[in-house]
């Protein structure tokens, strides 16, 4: 296993949504005691995530697949998860995350939008076998102002599900 493993599914580089899941990430880390997480912002990859031997490409499924831990996160786009998210997604077979805890983060202009959109990719998540401990993190852009807050507070609701007794 590879410890957490943080997967942003924003096409634009060093987003909210990427900070928001790095944020996340690293606080995880800190509640169960593991080293940093690994970080990859699918925006570097580009059209590379459509080569089927990019090395870099490789790399990351390969540390998605072997995560103690996912943070997966997306903007809502068009009432959904991103199509970057979904091409990286797509490299995994049905049940090809089997029993991989993941933590899903979306982000929207609004809370209702940013609800629809996880609950789809909490089905997908789903279809690929992976854990989610209880609803992920919806959250809409106005939000964002006090990331910290954010993210602490999911941390507090999940962490149970990750093993760490309430304080």
């Amino acid at each position: 296993m590879s410890g957490i493993v943080v997967l942003s599914g924003d096409p634009r580089p060093d987003s909210h949504t990427a900070r928001l899941a790095n944020g996340i990430g690293s606080g995880a880390a800190q509640l169960i005691g593991a080293r940093p997480p690994e970080v990859f912002d699918l925006a570097d990859y580009g059209h590379r995530l459509l080569v089927p031997d990019d090395t870099d490409v490789i790399r990351a499924v390969a540390a998605v697949r072997d995560a103690d831990l996912l943070v997966i996160a997306t903007p809502e786009y068009n009432g959904t998860f991103t199509g970057v998210l979904k091409v990286f997604l797509d490299r995994f077979p049905s049940g090809g995350l089997a029993g991989r805890p993941t933590l899903s983060v979306v982000t929207s202009s609004t809370p209702g939008r940013a609800e629809v959109a996880e609950s789809h990719l909490h089905a997908l998540l789903a279809d690929l076998g992976a854990t989610t401990p209880g609803p992920g993190l919806a959250v809409a852009e106005d939000q964002l102002t006090r990331p910290d807050v954010l993210i602490s507070g999911y941390l507090d609701r999940v962490r149970s599900a990750l093993g760490v007794p309430s304080h």
